[in-house]
């Protein structure tokens, strides 16, 4: 997907590996049993970046409402769900948090 778009599924990599591009540049990539698109889903804002297939690859496209409904029947799962994307994001701010304070 592009960054700047509106969509709000997010996807599970099943096989190969894809690249996480912001403005141009490459800033992470990703392979089998990462995800992405989480942050819109969440936020309800445009997509932070463009993921372009780095590999030959498969997805799991998760819809937006099909993830809410999960969480309404299974709150028990969707505790889980959420406190995955809750620990990825965690992560990838340290990172991010990290290279910053590395670049002063």
């Amino acid at each position: 997907f592009a960054q700047g778009s509106l969509e709000q599924n997010m996807y599970i990599i099943l096989e190969g590996a894809f690249d996480v591009v912001v403005d141009g540049t490459t800033v992470a990539s990703l392979s089998k049993g990462s995800h992405f698109g989480e942050m819109s889903w969440l936020s309800h804002e445009p997509r932070s970046a463009t993921v372009r297939c780095a590999a030959d690859g498969t997805l799991l496209k998760v819809s937006a409402l099909f993830l809410q409904s999960f969480i309404l029947k299974s709150p028990e799962n969707g505790l889980r769900i959420l406190r995955e994307l809750a620990r990825e994001l965690s992560s990838r701010l340290r990172a991010t948090n990290a290279l910053a304070l590395a670049s002063k």
